[in-house]
């Protein structure tokens, strides 16, 4: 699930990259807050949110360009996409156990 979320915000983040100014939209708050209710108390989602607020307040107060911020929101973005990937498991390995059939050794999944 967590892939789709990102997927999501990669998508979003492309659309900054054009240097339109998707504070006040009402779509892509609308996305925002959707994402919100549907991971609750996923850190790197609710930072990537507050994020986005507080770079819209700094472009708004006239702090810094659209183009700086979608910089920075990026560098977030992918902070938390690094750290997501970070977190899932591989995938169990088989192991070698020592019974032969003919030549070829037999690969079991480990069993737990």
């Amino acid at each position: 699930m967590k892939h789709v979320v990102l997927a999501a915000l990669l998508t979003f983040s492309a659309t900054a990259l054009a240097e339109t100014n998707y504070c006040h939209d009402p779509k892509v708050a609308e996305s925002w807050e959707q994402i919100k209710r549907n991971h609750p108390g996923e850190r790197d989602i609710e930072g990537l949110a507050a994020l986005r607020e507080r770079l819209c307040r700094e472009v708004e107060a006239g702090a810094m360009t659209v183009r700086e911020a979608t910089e920075r929101f990026e560098a977030g973005r992918a902070g938390a996409c690094h750290r997501g990937a970070a977190r899932v498991q591989p995938p169990a390995r088989g192991r070698r156990i020592g019974v032969r059939a003919g030549r070829r050794s037999i690969e079991r999944p480990l069993q737990r």
